[in-house]
């Protein structure tokens, strides 16, 4: 077998697997299929599910409602923004350290409000896109921790 028909064969099996995954995906897209975007598939239920954001690769439900947002006016602010570290990922949210925090804080008669703005899977530009575009036009915080 001399190079040429080598490099015609090889040619062939590449365009047949990217014409096979091309016709998969349209195939997929006309019958109107949706993959669920998470990694339920690798490490079971959590209870932080991701869904999709026009502006935000993923985000936490939760970050899309209103309520999410509701904070007792008359305690300070502290927004804890950042990964998987910051959202809790894989510890119980009471164990989250944002939740840690509120609880040091309400201990030490400072009661505030400890939004989790954390996001696993994430970095810096998210972080900052999740903040301009779901938490500034909701609220103003008073202190932000930003970690990652």
């Amino acid at each position: 077998m001399n190079i040429a028909s080598s490099l015609k064969a090889g040619v062939v099996i590449v365009a047949s697997t990217i014409g096979t995954i091309v016709a998969s995906d349209l195939i997929l897209r006309s019958v109107g299929y949706l993959p669920h975007v998470d990694y339920d598939w690798m490490f079971g239920e959590h209870v932080n599910s991701r869904v999709p954001d026009d502006k935000i690769i993923l985000a936490r439900p939760q970050f899309l409602s209103e309520k999410y947002y509701a904070v007792d006016p008359m305690r300070e602010t502290v927004v804890t923004l950042g990964d998987s570290f910051v959202e809790g990922y894989p510890v119980a949210m009471k164990d989250s350290y944002p939740a840690v925090l509120g609880r040091l804080l309400g201990a030490r008669d400072r009661p505030a409000n400890v939004i989790n703005m954390g996001l696993g899977d994430s970095g810096p530009d998210q972080h900052l896109r999740l903040f301009k575009e779901h938490l500034l036009p909701r609220l103003t915080p008073d202190i932000v921790v930003w970690s990652f």
